[in-house]
């Protein structure tokens, strides 16, 4: 699980440095992938195409994917990586409050003080980075549709295995960004279409090893824990790429100390929603009375 995050820590910085604008990158990453994947199915002969039949589900997921991936790139366009991710940190709340009412039961209290905590860092940082309003937004919207798209994905690994449905998401996402791409360049005509230079190299980073290895080891996770765990696990994504943005960008340099108070709240969330306590005080009560 934390191996797909590290690679999900890079898409930021891949993000940052392609340099298309948010749905012309996203078009790019799912396509490429989506050949790089089909190709690695045929070969090893575990393309299902029996799935087609009954994909609805699938494909509808994957336009969710599309979407939260296109909010996630343009808040980093709109702000910068930092912010992005942090902000993106904040799927682990909105996984507890979906798949609330979807269970139509209340939550662990674990779940809603963990969520009260990145809420409380978010607003932090979001009181502090006024220059950053729209990124924050964006970022937020990202969240949510990350949230949503994982616990689709929880669902429908009952139906299909990891590359498979992986797949399939990723050809639905393709089909809606190419259907709406015409709306998208009429209100940007100025927007490129085709990578340039490096960003050749980038997208093929991005597509094969940050998308289509990184997710089946997240799908492959998703069997042995819930989603919540997984996204509020994923909130350690925003702190491997904020160091590499550091260190490439200077970001250190458009960030103050709200950013950094928000940062340490949201990683006690992940902390204080991944521990279990009560099996920790169990444990060390064993020990107390060895």
């Amino acid at each position: 699980m934390h191996a797909a995050i590290l690679l999900w820590g890079l898409t930021g910085i891949f993000g940052k440095l392609i340099s298309l604008d948010e749905l012309p990158l996203v078009w790019w990453r799912m396509t490429i992938t989506v050949i790089i994947l089909g190709a690695a199915l045929k070969w090893f002969d575990q393309l299902d195409t029996t799935i087609l039949k009954k994909a609805k589900g699938a494909l509808f997921s994957g336009a969710v994917l599309a979407s939260h991936w296109i909010f996630f790139f343009a808040s980093i366009k709109y702000s910068n990586v930092s912010i992005a991710l942090c902000t993106l940190a904040s799927t682990a709340m909105f996984s507890t409050l979906i798949q609330s009412a979807i269970a139509r039961q209340r939550p662990m209290a674990k779940e809603l003080i963990a969520s009260a905590f990145t809420i409380l860092g978010v607003g932090v940082v979001f009181q502090f980075q006024e220059l950053h309003v729209v990124g924050i937004m964006l970022g937020l919207v990202s969240a949510f549709l990350g949230a949503t798209v994982t616990i689709q994905t929880k669902i429908l690994l009952d139906e299909y295995s990891p590359y498979n449905l992986l797949f399939l998401q990723l050809v639905g996402g393709v089909g809606v960004i190419t259907l709406i791409a015409p709306l998208y360049f009429m209100a940007n005509p100025t927007t490129a279409v085709l990578p340039v230079g490096a960003d050749w190299l980038y997208l093929l980073v991005l597509g094969g090893l940050c998308t289509a290895y990184a997710m089946k080891l997240a799908y492959d996770s998703l069997a042995h824990v819930s989603a919540f765990v997984l996204n509020l696990s994923t909130n350690l994504e925003p702190l491997y790429s904020i160091l590499l943005a550091f260190v490439l960008f200077k970001e250190y340099e458009q960030l103050n100390n709200g950013f950094y108070i928000g940062s340490v709240l949201i990683l006690f969330s992940v902390v204080l929603g991944t521990v279990n306590f009560s099996d920790l005080w169990s444990n060390s009560k064993k020990t107390v009375k060895e």
